[in-house]
């Protein structure tokens, strides 16, 4: 039993566990592999004021506060086939994931068949790439700044546009070198990104929302410190946007968009990560992180991501 431990929570009990997220009957392998240099934890990151922590999430690079429509999907609708929600648990995502999965209608297409588009009109703010071992592969993850409390964010593109690209700082391709911080204005709709076969992932943070049921918050202090403010798309998107793509979304219950937070104090649902271990960073991210080891000290308790009953 817990004797009251707050839940995402620290596991006092020595317990590794590894678990394989089969994705339903959809049967889609989810491709996800990235290696981040650790940020270290910075009083910004957890800061009760949603405008410090938006500062801290776009390097300082943001204005304004307050959240907007957008009147974009992250892909055209017509390039979609399915959208995951949040909560899938596979592979090194032991605990429930913090994006969408946007898979294309050709799972097998080649790098760069599809566009990523920007939601709504904003900065992008953040580009982070990591190279995949050949010229002009990588893995490309992005933020846009909509305010210093509202944000979304891609990740697995396969390039920039050639229009991003150009405003680019030199060399940014040619290593992993973590998020760089870029000033790049993005209009609704605008080709920012490409992606192929691939899943594209997707989510929206906005500070002034807290996931509650996250309930040891500085658990993710040293790492995805976002998770904690990552809201449902469909409640930002314009109307005509919702309806273009729910037909698309696989989880029927609500809520549609999924569901990463679970936790209720004094029960054993939801996230718990092994005393010791840093939270949700892990003991080993230094030593092999390549292996996703990271997540071995990671438990989650938590309903199917799909069918929550």
């Amino acid at each position: 039993m817990k004797n009251n431990q707050k839940g995402s929570h620290v596991l006092a009990i020595v317990l590794v566990v590894a678990v394989l997220g089969v994705v339903g009957a959809i049967g889609y392998k989810i491709s996800h592999t990235e290696k981040r240099k650790d940020p270290g934890t910075n009083s910004a990151q957890f800061s009760s004021d949603a405008t410090q922590r938006g500062k801290y999430l776009s390097k300082n690079n943001c204005e304004g506060e307050g959240s907007k429509k957008l009147g974009s999907a992250p892909m055209r609708p017509s390039d979609i086939s399915t959208i995951l929600p949040y909560g899938l648990v596979a592979g090194g995502h032991v605990t429930p994931v913090d994006h969408q999965y946007f898979l294309g209608t050709n799972q097998k297409a080649a790098p760069n068949t599809y566009d990523v588009l920007a939601p709504g009109d904003g900065t992008l703010v953040t580009v982070e790439v990591r190279p995949k071992g050949q010229p002009g592969v990588y893995d490309v993850r992005g933020v846009i700044s909509y305010s210093c409390t509202f944000f979304s964010y891609f990740d697995l593109a396969n390039s920039l546009s050639t229009e991003v690209a150009a405003k680019m700082p030199a060399g940014w391709d040619t290593k992993n070198n973590g998020p760089l911080a870029v000033n790049i204005p993005v209009r609704q709709g605008q080709v920012i990104a490409h992606v192929g076969g691939q899943t594209l992932d997707y989510a929206v943070w906005d500070t002034t929302k807290t996931l509650d049921a996250l309930l040891v918050q500085k658990a993710y202090s040293n790492y995805e410190p976002w998770k904690t403010n990552t809201v449902a798309p469909t409640g930002y998107y314009t109307e005509e946007v919702t309806a273009s793509l729910l037909p698309h979304y696989v989880r029927s219950a609500e809520p549609r968009d999924g569901k990463l937070a679970y936790d209720v104090d004094g029960k054993a649902v939801g996230g718990w990560f092994k005393k010791g271990t840093n939270g949700y960073i892990g003991a080993f991210y230094e030593k092999d992180f390549n292996n996703m080891t990271y997540a071995d000290g990671h438990l989650a308790i938590i309903p199917d991501y799909l069918d929550p009953s």
